[in-house]
């Protein structure tokens, strides 16, 4: 592991507690607070946000990601690609927010949940900033600026904690909290904007051929970042159009812990993902393929130790802040999760590997893959095991997910990973 690498890996790591603790907290606030009925609804409220704002992106993040790595010596081309891409992301994020805003009402409808519509409310605006911010973290990401990148990142969630703690003090009413996500992306974009600039000061030369390069790739990718944001909430907007808020919000406290392990695969992959890109344009295939398998290997072992230690230690810790009499079933479906993510964690840090080596579409075949499975077994068996039934499917979703991206990538480019 080169000093450059384990230096970003650390990084992300303590940028990833910081990211946990606060979105423990931000949990662990409303259900100790406001209830499992306000925790299901803002839950609720917060996947649509975080789909509205994968679809004002327009997948120009990934298009960032990509095109700042390959470009980092040529300060002029990197130039022109943050300023198109930062117009695309602007131009495409107003219109969602505005549908997401005067659209609130129909999926409080769906949802059977008016308190959903109203935190939808609040969040509409924040659709836009956040789809920047998504731009402005992948430039950093790009140039392999992993403290940067850790301190930028752990820093949006630590805004967002501190403005559901204020509002939380002046005793809001639980469909107001989600205003904090507007309070807190909206600082982070003012940040993010000056880091940015300073770093990569912004043109108008080479525009037009950028903002195409972004819209054929983004157009490409969209549709996979689209179905990947969209498969780690499905499970609580299919569970919300089918039972109360409350059952919703005890589904969710449990499935955000679980979804613990996807940050902490997340600190890998950005990481990672620009050291696939390279390897890959330079035709280093099997330093390619011997990187993939060694990442695999230690993250399953990381990943048994983590697992095991969670489930042993849910009910007393998270007991000490929650009665969990009011939670009955968050630790069943926590162990469902955890242990089905278990199985697939190995390929979890390498799951946008298709992106990194330009095959968006390849990628979006990936991800429906799994949206679909997901969708069909949420349906089957949601009815039947509620709760539960959520989790297995959403477990499962994730396992059809890898062994479909094992067989593109073999296809593709003929690495067995």
């Amino acid at each position: 592991m080169s000093g450059r690498f384990a230096r970003g890996v650390i990084w992300n790591i303590a940028s990833l507690a910081v990211m946990a603790a606060c979105g423990l907290g931000l949990n662990a606030i409303i259900a100790a607070f406001y209830g499992p009925a306000v925790l299901g609804s803002f839950n609720q409220a917060y996947a649509v946000y975080i789909l509205a704002s994968q679809i004002g992106v327009l997948g120009v993040n990934f298009s960032t990601n990509k095109y700042v790595a390959e470009y980092a010596d040529n300060s002029q081309e990197l130039a022109s690609i943050v300023s198109a891409a930062l117009i695309v992301a602007l131009g495409c994020s107003i219109p969602i927010g505005t549908s997401l805003y005067y659209g609130r009402h129909a999926v409080g409808v769906f949802l059977d949940s008016p308190e959903t519509a109203i935190a939808i409310g609040y969040v509409a605006p924040a659709v836009i900033c956040l789809s920047i911010n998504k731009v402005l973290v992948h430039v950093i990401n790009g140039l392999r600026r992993m403290g940067l990148f850790a301190v930028v990142t752990g820093g949006r969630y630590v805004g967002i904690f501190l403005s559901m703690l204020a509002l939380c003090f002046f005793n809001v009413s639980g469909s107001s909290l989600a205003f904090a996500f507007l309070i807190g992306e909206g600082a982070a974009l003012i940040c993010l904007l000056v880091i940015v600039v300073r770093i990569v000061p912004l043109t108008v030369c080479n525009l037009r051929f950028w903002v195409k390069r972004h819209f054929s790739f983004g157009a490409r990718v969209f549709m996979s970042g689209t179905l990947g944001e969209l498969n780690t909430r499905l499970d609580v907007l299919i569970l919300g159009a089918f039972v109360s808020d409350q059952l919703v919000g005890i589904y969710s406290l449990a499935a955000m812990l679980a979804e613990g392990y996807h940050l902490l695969a997340n600190g890998l992959a950005v990481n990672l993902n620009p050291i696939i890109t390279q390897r890959y344009t330079q035709n280093k295939l099997d330093s390619l393929k011997s990187m993939i398998l060694r990442g695999k290997c230690y993250f399953y072992l990381a990943s048994l130790l983590v697992v095991g230690v969670a489930v042993l230690l849910f009910r007393p810790l998270l007991g000490v802040v929650i009665d969990l009499a009011n939670y009955p079933g968050a630790y069943w479906v926590f162990s469902i999760h955890s242990c089905g993510i278990l199985v697939v964690s190995g390929y979890m840090p390498f799951r946008k590997a298709l992106v990194q080596m330009g095959f968006p579409g390849l990628y979006t075949l990936q991800m429906l893959s799994g949206v679909l499975s997901n969708v069909l077994l949420n349906l089957m068996l949601i009815p039947f095991w509620g709760i539960y039934g959520a989790a297995l499917a959403t477990v499962i979703a994730y396992a059809v997910s890898v062994l479909f991206q094992r067989f593109l990538v073999l296809r593709s480019v003929g690495i067995r990973i």
